[in-house]
């Protein structure tokens, strides 16, 4: 064989490759970051720490599943912490930035407390998971769950009509003729328990159960099959309702035990997930 065949050979291979790569989407999952929460006194340097590694690898955007900071004066540490970061990020909810009856509060900061983003070929979907219950208190969850607001429920009627109204209409730019749009979501709070996880089996950790057939439906109806959450405090991954659950472990402070981190997880065009877990320590 020649070297001009040799080379050519090797060009196409390094161009093939390029494609494969340029073809995945890879973002990184950070969840329940607790600035300012007295019990995670490190949670602010364990975020740097975070937002280093996450440039160093490379992603194409950053998530952050719910629990951002307990004030507003929080928020903005985060908000500058993670302004470092080379990729967009986007915020979802957590229970501990809103409350019962505080929804606009966090609206005026992060915007929508559900939306739809577009990162190459995923579409990713934003969702509060705060509008179907009260999670205001841990100790008030010991039974059941305490109603939500006639806020919530409210907010909650906005959000699953909205999720309706996008599955029954697409949107053009999710069209592409050149290649497969893949459905993303995430929220804070799973949809149910995972076996034993968590030990502490209060519904404080859940969804309702009379909510949980609803928004399974819905989500499936928008495509999605992979739901990047938090609120456990602890890793995990499971299946419920034909969807795979990716439970982010915390960048804060643990619950379960397990380790402190992060996930980057790699998208592939037929909508595959691959999840890379990245320790912070314990």
């Amino acid at each position: 064989m020649t070297k001009s065949r040799i080379l050519l050979r090797f060009i196409l291979c390094l161009f093939l490759l390029t494609v494969a790569a340029s073809a995945q989407v890879r973002i990184a999952q950070l969840s329940d970051l607790h600035i300012g929460l007295a019990k995670a006194p490190h949670a602010s340097e364990n975020l740097r720490k975070a937002v280093k590694i996450i440039n160093d690898r490379g992603v194409d955007a950053v998530v952050v599943t719910g629990d951002i900071g307990e004030t507003p004066r929080d928020w903005d540490e985060a908000r500058d912490i993670l302004g470092h970061c080379k990729a967009p990020v986007y915020y979802v909810p957590g229970n501990h930035d809103i409350h019962s009856n505080d929804f606009d509060r966090y609206r005026h900061v992060f915007g929508d407390d559900f939306f739809r983003v577009r990162v190459k070929n995923v579409v990713l979907y934003g969702f509060d998971s705060e509008v179907f219950a009260n999670y205001d208190s841990y100790d008030a969850a010991k039974v059941s769950l305490p109603a939500a607001s006639e806020e919530a429920q409210e907010n909650k009627a906005r959000m699953l009509r909205w999720m309706d109204e996008s599955a029954e209409k697409p949107q053009e730019q999710d069209r592409d003729r050149d290649d497969r749009t893949v459905a993303i979501g995430m929220q804070h709070v799973p949809i149910a328990r995972h076996g034993n996880m968590p030990p502490d089996g209060r519904p404080y950790w859940f969804i309702p159960e009379a909510d949980r057939g609803r928004e399974v439906e819905l989500l499936k109806r928008l495509g999605i099959h992979h739901m990047l959450v938090g609120h456990w405090h602890h890793r995990d991954e499971f299946e419920y309702g034909e969807i795979t659950w990716h439970v982010g472990t915390a960048t804060s402070w643990l619950t379960f035990g397990g380790e402190l981190g992060f996930d980057i997880h790699t998208i592939s065009p037929n909508g595959d997930v691959h999840s890379e877990f990245i320790s912070l320590g314990r």
